[in-house]
């Protein structure tokens, strides 16, 4: 990167600067600028040699061996030294100041000089407000880690001895003692290094440079010439120019600009964007356009550069800086930055810069990814006629593109969103060329269902299909009038594409095709028995013959010849629909239509061939009914003809006598056809009435609850079987609401028919469950239950009913029929462990115990039996003890079973454990408790247990002591097992536990818990402690606050017994928050959370709650502290960025905030790449 037109810095050294992994080595020349004004190493040596009054000459000799001679001389060159060093007169200068600025603050600065001077150190105590560590020759610090200054060669203010001058200092620091050795040997192995002020022929360039190990990158800044020495050296030179008479003015103005550079906080860098993006036309100097560049590295900086890059001269800017070359590789990880100037491409592409865009596109290759074509068609999905109008040969070729390079399958359905753009939407052939492509067939690997086959291929459309039929309805209908042709010839290829993948897989032959199998009826319907993915096509196919029967009649009759000439059985059908519905074809003409072999022989045009016979058989002339039974004859009559096909003629045979019964003529060939195929059984469904009640029954028009209670028992449990999609059942339910006696009668007519698991039961059970019963009714009820031989099969429905009327009416039901209820009761429960299994089938992320319990029967009766269990505690009746006694021993049974009847009814007694524990504490102990121990050894049934306790949402303090040894068991274990469905809830549950734990201080299992579950555990934790603060009152928060809460929020700032993770402090910033009804405890959780690391604000109700409950009215400069603390430690981008602008504005406006918290903030927004108003 160019700092100054004259100099550029390589990104890696500006890399390792900003990550701490570089050291600055500072020489003679640093020191040599006025108003320091100290001479050179060479000039210091003549300085001694005329100080100390000696007659020798410099030679050619190196300096530190001419020093060495001098000082064997007697000359006291060391005092000398100090003493031309410690001139007061000198002073620091920019160089030291700006070497010093390159590190943010004290901590981050790492110098070593070899200069004899001080004046790093002063310059530093007037740069930094924190001390900065200073090092000595000798005593200097590891190499490998280490901050702050250091004197490699000593310091004129200390022991002048120690200065590293002649030849024997530098013999005894880097071989004889070696500490200087050692030193840089560390330094260079673990960072990068720049030299400044050094000439490659100094003196000190010899020890420093040669023969230390290249693990790392050295740098010097030097003036230009003579790059080969410094290779040589093993050291890049980064050059400047020198000036007018040696002048070294460029590497000041250098390090000015890069000091200012790293110290430019966002505020500085908004401002330098600002004022680049000013100018109509894109940075042409050096400088400016690196700064610019780097800058784009940060995400928040580049939304800032990109919102104000607008014209086109940005894209040929951005082209040729190499900004957009990543988004066009094939290979490319896609970010943030990535992600922001693909976006900004898509708003160029529909902009007025449309067609510039598509020409860069060809010119990197004409190729993109996935993702940038996703973010492509997204803008081009939400343009408006709002938006800049591109012409349409232009959005014609960018959509053709977009075809073009779709992913393959499904993943191109976002192809379709292009609908809704209004401005593609206005050019009819452009969206018939998407509609087409969308529903073109692809192939898609499926399971078999076929034992002779490993695999299925199934064809499926670019887009789910109800997006097309959106599309269809909304854009391509509409303009039928226009472009019908296309369209009709599209849907026929596509439709004909389908068949043909199908007949190629040997899926489909000239008599059968899957799809077409699925669209019983070719008119479309509300509602298809069975839905595929190309009813649209079909639905779009019916549209088009529609419009042509009424207003196209060439177009029409095109339409019938060809499709009814294709391959596809879909196409047939069609035809014959399009032959139906045309008005300019009469009925003879529909009839003649019919008399072809091929049409009568195929079953999969049977029913079509029904419904065209319906409307036009009855019409049709005697002489062209005539042709048709002789065909239809002939056709039966074939040589080596399969049964299928002698079974569809007759039965269209015997629909065409159905439609006139009286017509001799027809009942002459229906007869006949029965002796050529004399095993012709009809159908139920091949009947004319019956053709109108599939229709019916398909689109769920349903039965009139008057009509179905007017029918006999028979004929519902008929129209019941055959109601596989539950069409009748609210019908049916209402039935039973409004008349019960005959849905009563409908039951008893089940129970004398032995037919003890027909589905009819469960609708009656599921009426008679929602409507409140008279205790006779209930009487007749429980009387016809008690019949039912086998319960079992219906026990679902009975206990959701005997459920629902202890809700309901309790004391009256159990009053009255308490021991019948108990009778069924404990038949279900009896029933059903004997007919279930022990297998239990549970997808861990779906489900858990307690929910598999409350479905199940055996569940369901097990929590009846402990309501009635409840009403005899209450009432205390006779014989409590041993109907008690009674109740218990079942409950053991579930304990000790192995069931799934058993399994259902454990979870539901540990669910009830607390009210088990209260009514007999020993039986609790002895087999309850036991089973709560996690090292059991069937692994399920402490999952069981707790998860049914876990549920119960309340839990008694007397029994905590006693499960206590099992809750600290399952504190590894289950921090242990991600998958555990226990996991969360036991969490939240010690949490709940901790904060209603009696007495001061919080308990001690609290730290053993937290010590050893893990990460997830903890947040668990943190997230219910937040959730049941927040529904505490004041004065019990205070007291939680008082008693322990405080103490623990401080021991885990410090670390125990664990240090507090990012996402911990996501849960915990909500306790802030809670406290908000508490002002002083807002204050201090306040100081306690910005001790914790950053949560950032994108995954955290934080902005939302400061609103909703006012905060910044209770104490707005903490509440502003609180929010620009929660920004630290947000990502780009930021999904707060409106909101928290208009609550700066508010602190700006309304509050009394201290400009560095606003600074701050300001700060962060332009970090995260927040739009702010101009002002702020």
């Amino acid at each position: 990167m160019r700092v100054t037109n004259e100099v550029e810095i390589p990104e890696r050294l500006i890399h390792a600067l900003l990550s701490g992994r570089l050291v600055i080595f500072a020489g003679a020349g640093v020191s040599m600028a006025c108003p320091t004004c100290f001479p050179s190493f060479k000039g210091l040596v003549q300085r001694v040699l005329e100080m100390s009054g000696s007659s020798q000459q410099i030679t050619d000799e190196p300096l530190d061996r001419f020093l060495g001679r001098l000082k064997e001389a007697g000359a006291p060159t060391h005092q000398i030294v100090r003493n031309v060093i410690g001139d007061p007169s000198s002073q620091p200068n920019d160089l030291h100041r700006n070497l010093l600025r390159l590190f943010r603050d004290a901590e981050s600065c790492r110098i070593v000089t070899t200069n004899f001077d001080q004046h790093f150190s002063t310059s530093a105590q007037v740069l930094f407000p924190d001390e900065t560590l200073t090092y000595y020759a000798p005593a200097l610090p590891v190499g490998s880690n280490f901050k702050g200054i250091v004197y490699l060669h000593g310091s004129a203010v200390r022991d002048h001895a120690s200065l590293v001058l002649d030849d024997h200092d530098f013999g005894s620091a880097y071989l004889t003692e070696g500490w200087a050795r050692r030193f840089i040997t560390d330094v260079f192995l673990h960072y990068d290094v720049l030299f400044v002020g050094y000439s490659h022929d100094d003196v000190i360039m010899q020890y420093l440079a040669r023969g230390l190990p290249p693990s790392t990158q050295r740098y010097a800044l030097a003036p230009m010439g003579e790059e080969a020495k410094w290779h040589y050296l093993g050291i890049e030179p980064l050059f400047y120019p020198l000036g007018d008479h040696h002048n070294h003015s460029a590497l000041s103005h250098c390090l000015e600009a890069w000091a200012g550079f790293m110290n430019n906080g966002y505020l500085e860098t908004k401002v330098f964007v600002e004022r680049v993006m000013a100018f109509d036309s894109p940075p042409t100097d050096p400088a400016t356009v690196d700064m610019l560049l780097w800058h784009m590295n940060e995400a928040g900086v580049l939304q800032l550069i990109l919102e104000r890059a607008s014209t086109m001269s940005w894209i040929t800017w951005f082209d040729s800086n190499s900004v957009l070359d990543s988004i066009f590789e094939s290979t490319h990880k896609w970010g943030d930055l990535s992600t922001a100037i693909a976006n900004w491409l898509g708003q160029r592409a529909t902009s007025a810069d449309s067609s510039k865009v598509l020409a860069l596109i060809q010119r990197k290759g004409g190729q993109i990814d996935q993702t940038l074509w996703s973010i492509l068609v997204w803008h081009f999905s939400y343009m408006t006629e709002d938006d800049v109008l591109i012409e349409p040969h232009i959005l014609a070729s960018w959509v053709h593109f977009l075809i073009s390079t779709a992913p393959v399958g499904k993943r191109s359905a976002q192809l379709v969103g292009l609908f809704q753009s209004s401005s593609i939407r206005h050019d009819g052939r452009t969206c018939i060329a998407l509609f087409d492509y969308l529903t073109q067939p692809s192939s898609v690997l499926i399971p078999s269902f076929n034992e002779e086959r490993d695999y299925g291929i199934e064809p499926s459309l670019h887009s789910e299909s109800y997006q097309l039929h959106d599309a269809w309805q909304n854009v391509i209908q509409p303009s039928l009038t226009e472009n019908v042709i296309q369209i009709r010839m599209l849907i026929a290829r596509n439709i004909e594409a389908v068949h043909m993948m199908l007949r190629s897989t040997g899926q489909a032959n000239d008599s059968f095709d899957p799809v077409s199998y699925t669209r019983r009826s070719i008119r479309p319907s509300e509602r298809q028995e069975f839905g595929h993915d190309f009813d649209v096509l079909i639905d779009a196919a019916c549209d088009v013959i529609e419009h042509l029967a009424a207003n196209d009649e060439v177009q029409g009759r095109s339409l019938i010849n060809e499709w009814i000439a294709c391959s596809s059985p879909l196409l047939k059908r069609l035809s014959i629909y399009a032959l139906q519905s045309a008005a300019f074809v009469g009925v003879d003409e529909k009839l003649s239509f019919l008399c072809n072999p091929s049409l009568l022989s195929s079953p999969m045009l049977c029913h079509d061939v029904f419904e065209l016979l319906n409307a036009c058989y009855g019409a049709a002339k005697k002489s062209v009914r005539s042709r048709f039974l002789r065909t239809a004859l002939e056709a039966m009559q074939r040589g080596n003809i399969e049964e299928v096909v002698l079974y569809n003629v007759c039965s269209i045979l015997h629909f065409s006598a159905q439609l006139l019964p009286n017509d001799e003529p027809t009942l002459r060939a229906y007869r006949r056809s029965l002796k050529i195929y004399p095993d012709f059984r009809p159908s139920e469904y091949q009947n004319v009435s019956a053709v109108s009640a599939i229709q019916t029954f398909s689109q769920g028009w349903g039965i009139p609850i008057d009509e179905l209670l007017k029918m006999s028992p028979d004929e519902v449990i008929k129209l019941v079987e055959h109601d596989s999609f539950g069409f009748f059942t609210e019908t049916i339910g209402r039935a039973v609401k409004q008349d019960f006696e005959i849905t009563w009668s409908w039951a008893e007519h089940l129970r004398q028919s032995n037919e003890w698991g027909h589905p009819l039961w469960k609708e009656i059970l599921f009426g008679w469950s929602r409507i409140e019963l008279s205790s006779d009714q209930w009487g007749s009820v429980l009387t016809l239950i008690q019949s039912h031989e086998r319960i079992d099969l219906i026990a679902d429905g009975v206990a959701n009913l005997l459920m629902d009327g202890l809700k309901g009416s309790q004391n009256t039901i159990l009053g009255i029929h308490l021991s019948r209820i108990e009778e069924v009761t404990f038949r279900i429960l009896e029933q059903t462990r004997q007919s279930s299994d022990s297998s239990v089938d549970l997808t861990l992320s779906e489900h858990s115990w307690y929910l598999f319990a409350l479905s199940h029967a055996a569940g369901k009766a097990a929590g009846i039996l402990i309501e009635i269990l409840g009403y005899f505690a209450k009432h205390r009746l006779e014989d409590w003890e041993t109907l008690m006694e009674r109740y218990l021993s079942m409950f053991l049974n579930l304990l000790q079973g192995d069931t799934q009847a058993d399994i259902a009814g454990r979870v539901i007694v540990a669910h009830e454990m607390g009210f088990l524990f209260s009514i007999d504490e020993q039986w609790a102990k002895e087999h309850v408790v036991p089973r709560f121990s996690w090292a059991n050894t069937d692994e399920d049934l402490p999952q069981q247990m707790w998860h049914g306790y876990l549920a119960a949402g309340q839990w008694s303090l007397a029994l905590i002591p006693i499960l206590l040894p099992y809750y600290e068991q399952g504190f590894t274990l289950l921090s242990q097992d991600d998958s555990n469905i226990v996991r969360r809830q036991f969490f939240n549950h010690m949490a709940a536990l901790a904060l209603f734990w009696p007495g001061d201080g919080h308990p001690e299992w609290a730290d053993r818990f937290l010590g050893e579950v893990g990460e997830d555990g903890r947040v668990h934790w943190s997230e219910q402690i937040g959730w049941i603060i927040g529904s505490m009152s004041p004065e019990t928060k205070s007291k939680l606050w008082n008693r322990w809460l405080r103490d623990y929020w401080n021991q885990r700032c410090q670390g125990l017994p664990r240090p507090v993770s990012v996402r911990e402090s996501k849960a915990m910033i909500h306790w802030v928050c809670e406290f908000g009804d508490v002002p002083e405890l807002y204050l201090e959780s306040i100081e306690l959370i910005r001790r914790c690391p950053s949560p950032g604000v994108n995954q955290t109700r934080l902005i939302y709650e400061i609103k909703s409950k006012n905060l910044i009215s209770i104490a707005p400069s903490e509440t502003f502290e609180l929010i620009a603390y929660a920004l630290e430690g947000t990502s780009y981008p930021c999904y707060h960025c409106a909101d928290i602008t208009v609550l700066l504005q508010q602190a700006i406006n309304d509050y009394d905030v201290s400009a560095q918290t606003i600074n701050n903030l300001k700060a962060q927004l332009i970090r995260l790449g927040c739009n702010q108003p101009s002002g702020l």
